[in-house]
């Protein structure tokens, strides 16, 4: 089975993750999909990305190194080794080596490449961060510091060329600088030597770290070397500040990885990062345990959203709601208000999707009596009271049966409307709601500009020849390319008047009383003449 790029690439990572609930189904079914990758390489760049973004670094280097037949010299035979498959080589090596521990021969051979000339200038200006990581699992602390200097530097370069209109690219630099910024602080802190002043950073570093988590829909991947780096200076910081609660502040992180996650319906991230934080539950203060059974919860409730069964279903929401009941049993649950109103939430959240189930159901439902009665006590609130009860059909009763006729009859009957809409109508009124619609938003995209009243009162600008409209509509939005707006566009140095040398603001009010423009009767005379003078000087200029 060979798949080409393409193919791969339409690969959705959910439909993936939905083929089974073990890490080791989906691996099986990426490995099937990347059957003797060595015979159709383009296809495992997609898988190493998927794997990339599913966290599974052990796995994603042992792809790597199968596809060179674990020669890694062999990455620098070829272009296109060198820009899909050493990425992936090393960011899943700096992961193993900051969660396992340093590998000596990794760190060898990435030795025996920077005694080349070629090869060091390659990985310092491509993967200058991941050298950096590197250096800083070593302890080499200097190399790791020019190395993240070097990597601020080609963010500014690679910047500096990117189109405007890049979005994604210039969203994906700015995701890099926030890794690089992540690695600078820290290893600023490592630097210090002075013991007052690596205390005042230390505390600095855990506000950050504090202050500073995942949120619903951040790249995951993006937070995963983040939250490796905190990981790898917290045990630094817990030296120079003995009682702070470091352990708390990473696995206040490391929870809120969980959450992106789930919202992201990327279970193999939340899984990894509930079994971290599983194996420390016993070092957490009370809130962070009950904030761990709460994202457990919402794992269970999610992946439960998956199944297609109405049993399975209710299977998994009542395991969801056996982990909830561990922090609704909690008494001083309502000491951390935000907590208390998230647990809220998935409640509601889990009441409103078991009640749906039950709807949904209907005569396939394959639940047990003791199964709804034990979901029917955990939904039940204070101020109601949920019965099952036996409804006879209309079979058999005559008001019932009539009333069933009548509905019937009632669902097959066409609708005719009194009147028709003619086809000139129809185009009016939808010409008329997109006018209107247009209006709307752009009274809401100008707000507080310059120009907003130009869509209140179009007469604004006059009904003249192009020459005076082109001005009056350039001096009523501000672009009208005088000294001021030059100037605040960085072309100009100062926005004073270049033709009278008053010292004024160049603007559209400046003209009406510039010395230099005192022969013109009408604005727009004068604009167009001020523009002619100011192209003159600036050709004198240069």
């Amino acid at each position: 089975m060979l798949l080409s790029l393409r193919q791969l690439s339409q690969t959705d990572e959910r439909a993936i993750i939905n083929a089974g609930d073990d890490r080791r189904e989906v691996v099986s079914l990426l490995t099937h999909i990347a059957v003797d990758s060595h015979l159709f390489i383009p296809s495992s760049t997609t898988y190493g990305q998927c794997l990339g973004h599913m966290s599974d670094w052990d796995e994603l280097n042992v792809q790597v190194r199968r596809q060179v037949d674990n020669d890694l010299n062999q990455l620098w035979t070829d272009t296109w080794l060198q820009a899909n498959l050493l990425p992936h080589l090393l960011s899943s090596e700096v992961q193993i080596m900051i969660d396992k521990g340093t590998a000596v021969a990794v760190i060898q051979q990435i030795d025996e490449w920077l005694t080349d000339k070629d090869k060091s200038t390659y990985l310092s200006n491509h993967h200058s961060e991941e050298l950096a990581a590197i250096y800083t699992i070593q302890g080499n602390t200097d190399r790791a510091w020019q190395q993240v200097e070097r990597s601020v530097i080609s963010f500014l370069n690679t910047w500096a060329e990117l189109h405007p209109l890049s979005t994604k690219l210039r969203a994906k630099q700015l995701l890099d600088l926030q890794k690089f910024a992540e690695l600078r602080s820290c290893l600023k802190f490592a630097k210090i030597g002075e013991q007052l002043e690596r205390e005042s950073q230390a505390k600095e570093l855990l506000k950050r770290w504090n202050n500073n988590i995942p949120s619903e829909f951040d790249s995951l991947l993006h937070w995963d070397f983040r939250t490796m780096y905190r990981k790898k200076f917290s045990s630094q910081v817990q030296q120079i500040l003995e009682n702070s609660d470091i352990a708390n502040v990473i696995s206040h992180t490391e929870l809120a990885m969980v959450d992106s996650a789930l919202c992201q319906e990327n279970f193999s991230v939340a899984r990894k990062y509930l079994r971290r934080t599983k194996e420390k539950l016993v070092k957490y203060g009370r809130d962070m345990g009950l904030q761990w059974n709460l994202v457990y919860s919402k794992a269970i409730w999610l992946q439960g959203q998956l199944v297609k069964t109405s049993d399975k279903k209710l299977e998994f929401s009542l395991r969801s709601w056996d982990a909830l009941d561990k922090v609704l049993a909690d008494q001083n649950l309502m000491q951390w208000p935000m907590l208390h109103v998230e647990t809220l939430r998935h409640v509601s959240v889990m009441v409103t999707g078991i009640l749906q189930q039950l709807e949904d159901s209907g005569e396939e439902m394959n639940f047990t009596p003791e199964s709804i009665q034990t979901l029917a006590k955990k939904i039940n609130a204070p101020d109601c009271r949920i019965v099952f009860q036996w409804i006879p059909s209309h079979c058999g009763i005559l008001g019932n049966e009539n009333a069933d006729a009548l509905a019937k009859k009632g669902s097959t009957a066409t609708y005719r409307p009194v009147t028709k809409s003619t086809y000139y109508s129809v185009k009016r009124f939808i010409k008329s709601t997109y006018l209107d619609f247009n209006k709307q938003n752009l009274i809401t995209q100008t707000q507080g500009k310059k120009w907003n009243s130009l869509h209140q009162n179009p007469q604004l600008i006059p009904d003249l020849p192009r020459k005076s409209s082109v001005a009056a509509f350039r001096l009523a939005t501000g672009h009208d390319c005088l000294a001021k707006h030059l100037h605040r566009i960085g072309i100009y140095q100062s926005p004073s008047c270049p033709l009278c040398n008053s010292n004024q603001e160049m603007d559209s009010e400046h003209l009406k009383i510039c010395a230099s423009l005192a022969g013109h009767d009408n604005i727009f005379e004068k604009y167009w003449s001020a523009r002619g003078q100011m192209t003159l000087l600036s050709n004198a200029w240069h």
